[in-house]
């Protein structure tokens, strides 16, 4: 019984993961769409960082230092090309995490069930690993473009390539285990 009541409060907490996805998604898409419309209503955003980490922020309170960074740009300087692929980048990003929560749902249902060693699981946990090196290809690279100039780099999440790796060995561990099942099936 305590088994299935941690199943159940991971596949509340997957769903909850999802939903707040989408979320991130549709709210996203909401600023991309009013920066079309309304490019001025976001003068006092900045782009900084790593892709993605947008603040509200006064450029007259900003120190100078901060403002210098070649990391930094204020949104309204972007050029539309550069928001076109942060924004395709992050929404890439969201939609691979949402289908590998998907993926583990459906093996945390397995497990439910008791078809804990099945193909059925082998294949999700190889599709969570491809999904996770399409998120760390995406997010391995930053492209800003904002009046004159511009900042293209490299950030690598190995963070991202150990789950993969991880996906991949509990793969094996789950084929092995469909092996023995299947080899028990056969005996008896």
């Amino acid at each position: 019984m305590e088994r299935n009541k941690l199943l159940f409060w991971a596949m509340v907490c997957c769903r909850l993961m999802q939903a707040f996805q989408v979320g991130l998604i549709l709210l996203l898409t909401y600023y991309v769409v009013q920066w079309q419309l309304d490019p001025a209503s976001y003068d006092d955003w900045k782009f900084s960082g790593p892709l993605g980490k947008l603040s509200i922020s006064n450029p007259i309170h900003t120190a100078a230092s901060e403002m210098d960074d070649t990391r930094t740009f204020m949104v309204s300087q972007l050029q539309p090309f550069s928001v076109y692929i942060i924004y395709i980048q992050m929404l890439a990003q969201l939609v691979l995490w949402i289908l590998v929560v998907q993926e583990f749902l459906k093996v945390i249902k397995a497990v439910k069930l008791v078809q804990t060693f099945r193909e059925q699981n082998v294949r999700s946990f190889q599709k969570i690993a491809g999904y996770l090196l399409w998120i760390f290809i995406v997010s391995s690279f930053t492209f800003v473009a904002a009046g004159n100039t511009g900042h293209f780099s490299f950030d690598f999440s190995f963070s991202t390539l150990v789950l993969m790796l991880a996906s991949y060995i509990l793969a094996e561990i789950f084929k092995e285990g469909n092996r023995l099942y299947e080899e028990e099936q056969l005996t008896v």
